[in-house]
């Protein structure tokens, strides 16, 4: 058990409230696996913050069996974090008191990575003003919560408690991206605003589901939230938020709504099927957004009541009056409430080979995680209501790579944590406080769409390093498949670069890339030499430098270079810029891992931070030095 006069070893550790008092810069607290009978809130003081190049972390042991789960017992309020650049990532947090919140989220610059928020009784996670008497300029920015799950949250009265919410008194560049909201008893997002504290930031949604909400895995519903999937505003105060790429399914009103939000939202590639039951409401409610919204590869299904609009509407399938219609092309409709535009179609949900799944057999007692969830916690949904054939540029699509949002719009400079491997005297459980974390890098954007959103397919891949892009895609150029296998390469130390097999080993005097001996098989290969990067690279050193055609799939195989500790490896363009998320490298074994870069260019693979050791890199689409 930690104690508040531990010394944050392994063997001495802290307990979890004077870590979070006690953490600088840069440091890591680290959370065993386990329960957490916690009796106080978790609070992150304001001032308790770590900085652009030295975040603080707040982790789940990567060596644990289980999860940490922080258990509030019904006690209190759970975590309030008020302090600026913090990684927290995979662990869950439970049981907060009646009316209270489960996370609070309320400084700026905070990334929420894999956090799961359940059974609390108020919403989920929320993103709000730590004290009544902040102004605007204290409100929290730039946080972005990633791969989250949060659900059958609940308030004694079932009518508060949203899965997650950005509400009231939120700043510019608050992101959601690849969450999943289910079965709260109040909405699955609430972006709810108020005349009196005026209009909130711009939020972006994106890749993100929401279904069931308004009733509780067990069928308990009393019909007192709102039940909304995504609400998108409040009270008349306009804010022009953005969804890209969202499904809303099985809510008890309607899939999205503007909530009387006068602005010109923007919504593309949604998908909303059979929400309404309980409130019978249409899927869509978006009429009280201005002429200036944006609705893109829209698709309404099994509806319960009209879908109501007022804005620029292209490429969509909509409901209205017992009718479907389709507005089919990329040159925007103006539409207002009661319009019945475009071209008279069967209900989506009748049409044959439209959708590539509609069996919706998902366990709401089970593991929603592990049913709907990839590996690297990225969202798959089994192809559920995920649009084919003719229709595929309408809806929704998750777990395709080859999938981008395109959207103008001005963004925020980029945040990227990277990987720590630091001494850590704040620890709060019995781990050693040497450790490194998959810290994904983060991108912290406010997106103002414009009027037009000419491109449209959508990016399902969760990654929070894939960038938004302008309104254009590009044709790739045919390439060829390159192969670098290490048996190939002359053993010795390299201190300039050397050409092999169409990619370069880029290595110089101060920053070296090794070719020695080593024995393993792998996928069907004896490998007998391996090339070591021993140690974090660059553009000009200790890097594999390859050139694409066009869009190209990256096959890596590889080790860490220490056995007990895990690397993270990446690929950037060359100007250095981060043009894929880290993958995780172990050291007691080899790993396979891919990576897709977007266009034609010149990329090198590099190692975050400590040395790796890489046996094979393969590029499908490459064009040899």
């Amino acid at each position: 058990e930690g104690r508040s006069t531990g010394s944050g070893t392994n063997s001495d550790p802290v307990d979890i409230y004077t870590a979070v008092k006690s953490v600088a810069p840069g440091q890591m607290i680290v959370l065993k696996g386990g329960t957490y009978a916690l009796d106080k809130t978790v609070t992150i003081d304001r001032g308790v913050s770590g900085t652009t190049d030295a975040r603080i972390y707040m982790i789940a042991d990567p060596d644990s069996a289980s999860r940490p789960v922080l258990n509030f017992q019904r006690k209190c309020a759970g975590m309030i974090l008020a302090g600026d650049y913090w990684y927290f990532q995979g662990f869950d947090v439970t049981g907060s008191a009646n009316s209270l919140k489960g996370i609070q989220v309320s400084g700026s610059h905070n990334t929420l990575d894999d956090i799961m928020a359940y059974r609390n009784g108020n919403t989920g996670i929320q993103i709000s003003r730590y004290k009544s008497t902040d102004g605007r300029s204290d409100w929290p920015s730039y946080n972005l919560i990633l791969n989250c799950t949060s659900y059958l949250n609940a308030d004694a009265g079932y009518e508060d408690a949203d899965g997650f919410a950005a509400k009231l008194t939120i700043g510019e560049g608050n992101v959601f991206d690849g969450c999943i909201s289910y079965c709260n008893s109040d909405d699955g997002w609430d972006l709810f605003a108020k005349s009196a504290t005026g209009p909130i930031g711009v939020i972006t949604i994106r890749n993100c589901v929401s279904f069931g909400n308004g009733t509780l895995s067990n069928g308990v519903h009393y019909a007192n939230g709102d039940m909304n999937g995504f609400k998108l505003g409040g009270s008349g105060v306009g804010t022009p938020h953005v969804v890209l790429n969202c499904l809303s399914f099985n809510n008890g009103a309607t899939g999205f709504t503007d909530n009387n939000n006068p602005s010109g939202l923007t919504i593309i590639n949604a998908t909303a099927w059979g929400n309404g039951q309980s409130a019978k409401k249409g899927n869509f409610l978006c009429y009280r957004a201005s002429s200036a919204a944006v609705y893109v590869g829209l698709v309404s299904a099994n509806a319960i009541d009209s879908d109501k609009f007022t804005g620029n509407m292209s490429d969509s399938i909509y409901y209205n009056s017992g009718k479907y219609f389709r507005l089919s092309g990329v040159l925007p409709t103006p539409v207002v409430n009661g319009d019945k535009k475009g071209t008279v179609v069967d209900n989506p949900a009748t049409v044959t080979g439209m959708f590539k799944n509609t069996d919706n057999s998902i366990n709401l007692n089970g593991d929603i995680d592990k049913q709907l969830r990839n590996v690297d916690g990225t969202i798959n949904m089994n192809n559920l209501y995920e649009t084919q054939g003719s229709y595929a540029t309408l809806g929704a699509h998750f777990n395709a790579a080859n999938q981008i949002i395109s959207v103008t719009g001005k963004s925020s400079d980029e945040v990227k944590p990277t990987e720590k491997e630091t001494e850590s005297v704040t620890e709060a459980t019995t781990k050693a406080t040497e450790k490194t974390t998959e810290a994904t890098k983060a991108t912290e954007k406010t997106t103002e769409a414009t009027t037009k959103a000419t491109e449209k397919t959508t990016e399902a891949t969760t990654k929070a390093t894939e960038k938004t892009t302008e309104n254009t895609t590009s044709s790739d150029v045919s390439g060829t498949k390159l192969v670098l296998n290490a048996n190939d390469v002359r053993t010795g130390k390299l201190k300039s670069t050397l050409t092999v097999d169409g990619f370069k080993l880029v290595a110089g005097s101060k920053s070296t890339v090794t070719v020695d001996k080593s024995s393993k098989e792998y996928k069907g290969i004896d490998f007998t030499r391996r090339i070591k990067l021993s140690g974090s690279g660059s553009t000009s050193g200790r890097a594999i430098a390859f050139k694409t055609a066009g869009e190209s799939k990256v096959k890596v195989y590889a080790t860490s270079s220490s056995t007990d500790d895990s690397r993270l490896i990446k690929i950037i363009d060359k100007d250095g810029n981060d043009i894929t998320s880290t993958s995780k490298i172990p050291g007691n074994s080899l790993k396979s891992v891919s990576f897709r870069v977007p266009d034609a260019g010149e990329y090198y693979l590099i190692s975050e931070d400590g040395g790796v050791n890489i046996y094979y890199v393969e590029v499908s689409n490459g064009v040899a030095y």
